[in-house]
């Protein structure tokens, strides 16, 4: 039995709506093939025998959408089990939770629909309304180039349908005068880069010259990435570039503590992204670029984003679960690195592999289970001595 977001999954039970599923419905909606499906979920319920890259693989959420789906549908037509609709409810619930993605196309077909995403602005709509809907537009661009440079999906929104003016910034007096409406355009000006970075990382080709020019276009976004964080304003400022009263506004209000966090976050992820390509090419060089330097700026970004969701550890929970996927990405760049790794550095890197375990052994709700157990035996293999102090330490 497994924990999940506060029900327990019950593998026996489970196995009786998956049945129930290819005894009824299945007859008459043929859609699935019973022994694939069979073998999804084998992986699904048996977490500890995922590879390294079936974790990475960004199917992994539609298999489970699809998964809780069946059993959801199983429940409800079981004869045998009372508690069926009860079991068909929860099941729902959770593979709704793993639609964001299709809940966002909503919202963007909406949008384009009553016309936020253009800069028209008919005289009878009041100015709150309008800066309602450019709010909400900048939103959702941000939140489309977030989710697909995070799970690998293709972008919906054309660039050229961004029009909306940006929205005003109305000050917040308790934060030296600054406002929340900032973040929004910081990170709308940020998704800008991000989908650059999404069509560069989609394109790579193993044909040595294709990767100079993947390089050289590389190389330029991230000149427009340290641009960009250059010119952030002084209280969402990077800490090791901002001024005295972008230090008090951070420490003094939560929400541009918050912010600063996500921005750091988003940043490193997008890092990662730009660069991890060049892992399968151990042996890429060219006089200013290589291989080794893509791995050394991959582990920097890895390594701060995971201490950065450690330390959040100490605040709220609903402050740092939503970046579970951020630390799982961290997470896999270090253990690529880790078995090419010796001394010192294989001890960092096993370090904030523990540090990346213990996050996830906090998230109570939506634990995600792969990531831990692929920690797991990496620290069982590498590193018995530390996993027996950090068993002892969980018992």
């Amino acid at each position: 039995m497994t924990s999940t977001s506060g029900w327990t999954f019950k593998e026996s039970l489970a196995k009786t709506h998956i049945d129930c599923f290819f005894d009824k419905i299945s007859d008459i909606i043929p859609v699935l093939d019973d022994p694939a499906f069979q073998s999804a979920y084998y992986r699904f319920s048996n977490p500890g025998n995922a590879s390294l890259s079936e974790s990475q693989n960004p199917r992994s959420r539609q298999r489970q959408c699809l998964i809780y789906s069946v059993l959801a549908l199983g429940a409800l037509y079981s004869e045998t089990d009372r508690s069926g609709p009860e079991w068909a409810t929860k099941y729902f619930a959770k593979a709704q939770g793993l639609l964001a993605y299709n809940y966002l196309g909503i919202a963007i077909r909406m949008a384009y629909s009553i016309g936020i995403n253009d800069n028209i602005n008919p005289p009878e709509r009041p100015f709150i309304d309008r800066e309602a809907a450019f709010r909400t537009w900048w939103t959702i661009y941000s939140l489309e180039s977030d989710l697909c440079l995070e799970y690998g999906r293709p972008l919906s929104i054309r660039e050229t349908d961004a029009k909306a003016s940006y929205p005003l910034e109305n000050p917040d007096p308790k934060a030296e005068m600054a406002s929340k409406v900032t973040f929004i355009v910081v990170m709308a000006k940020f998704a800008r880069i991000a989908r650059k970075v999404i069509d560069l990382a989609s394109n790579i080709s193993e044909r040595t010259a294709a990767l100079q020019s993947f390089v050289g276009r590389m190389m330029n976004l991230q000149a427009e990435l340290m641009t960009w964080r250059g010119e952030l304003p002084a209280h969402l400022a990077p800490k090791d570039t901002t001024t005295a009263e972008g230090f008090q506004a951070r420490g003094q209000v939560s929400w541009v503590q918050h912010q600063c966090c996500d921005i750091e976050l988003r940043f490193n992820h997008v890092m990662l992204v730009m660069h991890r390509p060049f892992f399968a090419y151990a042996s890429f060089s060219t006089p200013f670029y290589s291989s080794a330097m893509a791995k050394g700026v991959c582990i920097g970004a890895a390594r701060e984003t995971i201490l950065l969701v450690h330390k959040l550890l100490e605040y709220p929970e609903n402050q740092w679960t939503c970046y579970s996927h951020r630390v799982l990405a961290a997470m896999l760049v270090v253990i690529t690195s880790i078995f090419d790794s010796s001394g010192e550095e294989r001890a960092t890197l096993l370090e904030l592999c523990s540090k990346s375990l213990e996050i996830f052994r906090r998230m109570r709700s939506g634990c995600p289970a792969k990531p831990v157990a692929l920690v797991e035996d990496v620290l069982t293999q590498l590193s018995p001595g530390m996993w027996q102090a950090e068993a002892l330490v969980e018992t």
